[in-house]
């Protein structure tokens, strides 16, 4: 027998014998691909982030910039295309990002224009409308850059990667990074937040819950994408008085996916989502304290959630209105309705702000998932919240599609790491 033949023999016999799947064990932790959102210690470049990934051999998956409107900090997320993929050049990424980012204030400009008769001249939607003309007035001087490929450099406080454990938590050792939050695998549960909570009792609604927002899923200027925008305000201070310093809040929006629903199924929005059910997106923006992109991990095939959480929900402000956008590829739906839930949960660990610590404790529709009153879509809806059935006013020159008040609605109590009980598809 030649020795060629004989060192198949014995590497057949090392196989089965369970050798290399030994020495795969041993390093697998280190070789799982995970995705991760790597903090920066300051802002920088687009260019010095794709030199830095490529030093690390990681994946680029997204990146997140941050801008101020007076107290306030907006965060938006830009998620690479597989064009962008492909590519990874600095100028044409930048170029990219600002087409996405302008037509995301086209899409929030729209909305405001649609909402100001119905909002009326409160403090609050005076606030917000100031906010949204001066954030375009900012945006205007390089409104069509990358027509002309004189694009401003995109500054980034954080990325999402994907790549090598080992090759993410090697980040670490670069100076332009400052922590590391790796992205919870399936079937994984965070031990410190499944343990019983003590003193969970329900908080009553009128301590926690916005008592009035809007909600729009159109289609965006971006074509062959759509988008849903969320509002939310919380009239008092005692409105707010449930949140304390490790509480989160979740504005979950849900469509309705389910084979029973009246339009069929599909959503009007993409329902794509990773290994680890974080929908993937176009654009997010969001002026929400601490903002994450919610993952769908635990909640039922038959919805689909498209929610923008704040993990810092004790800085949450009274008179203010909050919004968050989602765009996404156009779904396979072209008509879909669905629901909104108000949810408080709390941070483990309290020095982590990802989707991946924020755990759900306490859930309370604004429109229930029982019968899908957000409907149809594409649409605009106004609501105020309250346990008593009253009409809403609106001006009957109004284009929105308006809805009464909701109707009454229990609270429930959710254990600590799971999703709200939402009904059986109808």
């Amino acid at each position: 027998m030649s020795k060629s033949l004989l060192l198949l023999v014995a590497l057949f016999t090392l196989m089965l014998s369970g050798y290399f799947v030994a020495n795969v064990e041993t390093t697998s932790d280190s070789l799982e691909i995970q995705t991760a959102t790597i903090h920066l210690v300051e802002p920088v470049s687009i260019e010095q982030i794709l030199k830095e990934v490529a030093n690390y051999n990681i994946d680029l998956l997204a990146f997140h910039c941050q801008r101020r409107f007076k107290d306030r900090v907006i965060t938006d997320g830009y998620y690479l295309t597989p064009e962008d993929k492909r590519t990874l050049d600095n100028n044409t990424l930048q170029e990219r990002y600002w087409l996405s980012y302008g037509a995301m204030l086209e899409d929030l400009y729209r909305d405001m224009e649609m909402s100001t008769p119905e909002m009326g001249s409160e403090v609050a939607w005076q606030d917000y409308i100031e906010q949204i003309k001066q954030v375009r007035q900012n945006f205007s001087p390089i409104n069509g850059c990358w027509e002309i490929h004189n694009c401003p450099t995109v500054y980034v406080v954080s990325i999402l990667a994907r790549g090598e454990k080992a090759s993410l938590s090697a980040m670490l050792n670069s100076p332009l990074v400052d922590r590391v939050e790796f992205s919870q695998a399936q079937g994984k549960i965070n031990s410190l937040a499944a343990a019983p909570t003590p003193n969970a009792t329900p908080a009553p609604y009128n301590l926690w819950v916005p008592n009035r927002g809007s909600i729009h899923v159109q289609p965006s200027v971006i074509q062959g994408e759509r988008y849903v925008q969320n509002r939310m305000s919380w009239d008092t201070a005692a409105r707010l008085s449930a949140f304390g310093s490790t509480s989160t809040y979740e504005h979950d929006f849900f469509l309705n996916d389910s084979d029973s629903s009246v339009y069929g199924p599909g959503t009007y929005l993409s329902d794509a989502q990773d290994l680890v059910g974080i929908p993937i997106v176009s654009h997010w923006s969001s002026d929400l304290p601490q903002p994450y992109l919610d993952t769908r991990f635990g909640d039922d095939d038959f919805i689909k959630a498209f929610t923008i959480g704040s993990a810092e929900a004790d800085s949450l402000q009274p008179v203010v209105f909050y919004y968050y956008y989602i765009r996404t590829p156009n779904g396979d739906a072209d008509i879909d309705n669905g629901c909104l839930v108000a949810q408080i949960g709390r941070r483990v660990p309290s020095n982590c702000y990802t989707t991946w610590c924020a755990f759900g404790v306490q859930g309370e529709a604004i429109y229930n998932c029982f019968d899908y009153k957000v409907d149809p879509i594409p649409g605009d809806f106004i609501w105020v919240f309250t346990r008593i059935f009253l009409p809403l006013v609106i001006n009957e020159q109004s284009s929105l599609q308006s809805l009464p008040y909701p109707p009454p609605s229990s609270s429930y109590e959710l254990r600590p790491t799971d999703c709200p009980p939402y009904p059986s598809p109808p």
